[in-house]
């Protein structure tokens, strides 16, 4: 699936001395994204806890370069098409939940996400590394059409050192999120 944009606003702040390299122009693009196919097997281990187990294979490699056609080009302001070469990759994840009671219901889980990005094509707008995620939620059952969910997922990626072939510009990078859930359903 190809995402594309058209007719996107680009404004540069940039020095007075450079303004007439920098106009406000528009843009497009279009970023070709991965397919994703899964495979998984769950397992009921007894009447209260089921085990689960997926890998996804993710088409990275269709994010080939990235590419931005401003309207109004300048000598200083040039379209852009960067490589990126990002190539397949792989997520791996496990799963359980377990009834506690017959209103709760608890979960844990974990997954490793492989990166798709290779060495020499790291960039600092979109850094990537193999990253590990640890998964933790509970179900609260109101009434038997009537839900309360609340989750916590907890994503850290791996430090990554690289310089980009393109740009010669090099970092280490490393990630940390934190990211609550909480849902309310209702079941018709």
């Amino acid at each position: 699936m190809n995402v594309k944009v058209d007719g996107g606003t680009a404004d540069f702040t940039v020095p007075s001395s450079v303004g007439q390299y920098f106009p406000s122009t528009t843009f497009s693009t279009g970023l070709n994204l991965p397919q994703v196919a899964t495979l998984g097997v769950g397992y009921k281990v007894n009447s209260k806890m089921t085990l689960a187990l997926d890998v996804n294979f993710v088409g990275w490699k269709s994010y080939d370069s990235l590419i931005i056609d401003f309207a109004d080009n300048t000598d200083k302001l040039k379209d852009i098409h960067s490589a990126r070469e990002y190539q397949n990759s792989y997520i791996f994840r496990l799963g359980g939940q377990y009834d506690l009671t017959e209103k709760w219901t608890a979960r844990l889980g974990a997954y490793y996400d492989m990166s798709p990005v290779k060495a020499g094509y790291l960039t600092p707008e979109t850094p990537d590394a193999d990253k590990l995620g640890i998964t933790a939620g509970a179900t609260f059952k109101v009434t038997k059409k009537i839900f309360v969910d609340v989750s916590f997922l907890y994503i850290e990626g791996m430090k990554r050192t690289d310089t980009n072939l393109e740009t010669q510009f090099g970092g280490t990078y490393k990630s940390k999120a934190v990211v609550p859930g909480f849902a309310l359903s209702y079941v018709f």
